[in-house]
């Protein structure tokens, strides 16, 4: 039988891993993020059609990119968002300079650590929504494109 204190540390786990695989859902985004996020358009009060995110190094840029594509590409609007939406399945382009630069930022920040297995599922693509993976020929661990179950219907590919 399984005493309270072991019950305890097994939901304890369970949630951890949760927010691990699901960092979308609890995602608070820094208050320049989120004006990056909701940002308004030159002389407009409509949704910016672009955007440039600019600021010191380590500060979330590449969390607030991140959690920006994992955002169109599940159709999992936050209550906070103002910004424009994308209410069907899509297609997105992730780039860098080089594949490997990709790979591992990229990537990395998107989907898990890409030298391990066992952590895809803990990026910013929430693990329920990763559908078939195609791996880049000719540069190891690499991602070519995946398919992220949208809330809308259908599937959003990202293509790296």
């Amino acid at each position: 039988m399984n005493s309270p204190e072991r019950q305890f540390a097994e939901i304890a786990a369970a949630l951890e891993r949760r927010r691990q695989t699901h960092k979308l859902d609890y995602y608070q985004p820094y208050l320049y993020q989120l004006a990056f996020h909701n940002a308004l358009g030159y002389q407009t009060l409509k949704p910016a059609s672009q955007r440039a995110l600019m600021a010191a190094n380590q500060v979330g840029k590449t969390t607030c990119a991140a959690m920006e594509a994992a955002i169109h590409a599940t159709g999992r609007y936050p209550p906070w968002w103002n910004g424009n939406k994308i209410t069907r399945a899509n297609v997105g382009l992730v780039g860098g300079l080089t594949n490997e630069s990709v790979r591992d930022v990229c990537q990395k920040e998107l989907f898990g650590d890409p030298s391990d297995d066992k952590q895809l599922g803990y990026g910013t693509v929430p693990i329920d929504a990763i559908g078939k993976i195609t791996r880049k020929a000719g540069v190891p661990n690499a991602i070519d494109s995946v398919m992220v179950k949208n809330v809308f219907g259908g599937w959003s590919k990202m293509n790296f």
